[in-house]
């Protein structure tokens, strides 16, 4: 709602937010298995995509020796490997066609939402295989500004604490603006 007058906003969740979602637009999607119909949908409604915010996750806090297959698959795919297929779709479908040039002008980027967890061993949480996916994330933003470069595209990532809990939302909504509106590329920026 903060920042509806300045953007147009695509909300993606598998479920409908309890709050109103009268400021921004919301598809009913899952970001791990929807990646085609979200970018197909955006681009027939509103023509174009200048900011993707890659915000999806998931964890399961319990100890390794506990941990099933299935639950690490879930935490890679919706954390690392999500993120990237949306972020490909979209530059495939639309960015590459714009080219950089244009990219540039209108600043667009991808702002990866990880985690704090990603950089700090935090003991008898549970975490290692969130830490282990948020790593990932933070490695492969790293690589996306590199190769997103060539076409005008900037990609940086926030690492917060607890959302909502340790960092405010407002704290990290204004990171992410920051970002978009910036010229950083391949930044991680704790919060």
């Amino acid at each position: 709602k903060k920042y509806s007058d300045k953007y147009t906003i695509v909300g993606v969740a598998r479920r409908k937010p309890a709050w109103p979602t009268d400021s921004f637009d919301f598809l009913p999607a899952d970001i791990s298995s929807d990646v085609d119909n979200i970018s197909a949908y955006v681009l027939a409604k509103y023509k174009k995509v200048d900011a993707l915010v890659n915000n999806a996750v998931f964890f399961s806090l319990v100890e390794l020796k506990v941990k099933s297959r299935s639950v690490v698959e879930k935490e890679f795919i919706t954390n690392v490997i999500a993120p990237l297929e949306l972020s490909n779709k979209i530059l495939n479908d639309f960015w590459i066609r714009e080219g950089s040039e244009e990219n540039m002008k209108r600043s667009r980027s991808v702002v990866n939402v990880s985690s704090i967890s990603g950089l700090n061993v935090y003991e008898r949480q549970g975490q290692a295989t969130y830490s282990a996916a948020k790593s990932a994330l933070n490695m492969l933003t790293r690589h996306m500004a590199s190769e997103y470069a060539q076409y005008g595209i900037r990609v940086n990532a926030i690492a917060p604490s607890t959302l909502g809990k340790h960092t405010s939302l407002d704290v990290a909504s204004a990171a992410i603006v920051d970002f978009m509106d910036g010229d950083q590329n391949g930044k991680i920026r704790v919060l």
